[in-house]
């Protein structure tokens, strides 16, 4: 398989993911890592992470690493490190896929931490003192 091949898939998939997690049907979990969420889809489990980009050291990075949910085994690792090749190519939205990995690490974040069920107790507990 070519390398553009291979990019062509990991941009995709990220992207999808994106979508799929915006629109509620990826269901994201904690891990024992405070910045890391995973998920399972069929045989695999994604995981979306925070990372080091030595290029850009003061600004966060994001990685999607995929595992065989069978052996633990690392399949592939998408980061923005990996997608530099393919960085101009945008969503129909006009994001790139370094903004993608972030706002799905964001979205992750938001879901597996409960962050709105959690605002929304916080508001009712003020509207009631």
């Amino acid at each position: 398989m070519s390398d553009e091949k291979t990019l062509e898939r990991a941009l995709a998939l990220v992207q999808t993911l994106h979508s799929r997690t915006r629109d509620g049907k990826i269901e994201w979990l904690e891990t024992h890592n405070v910045d890391a969420f995973e998920t399972e889809l069929g045989d695999f489990r994604l995981l979306i992470q925070h990372t080091f980009d030595p290029e850009y050291p003061d600004q966060p990075d994001y990685a999607l690493t995929v595992f065989n949910k069978d052996s633990g085994r690392e399949i592939e690792t998408i980061s923005p490190v990996t997608l530099r090749p393919v960085m101009d190519r945008t969503t129909v939205e006009g994001l790139n896929p370094y903004v993608v990995l972030q706002q799905t690490y964001e979205m992750a974040r938001r879901k597996a931490l409960h962050v709105d069920d959690a605002l929304e107790s916080i508001l009712q507990s003020l509207k009631e003192h």
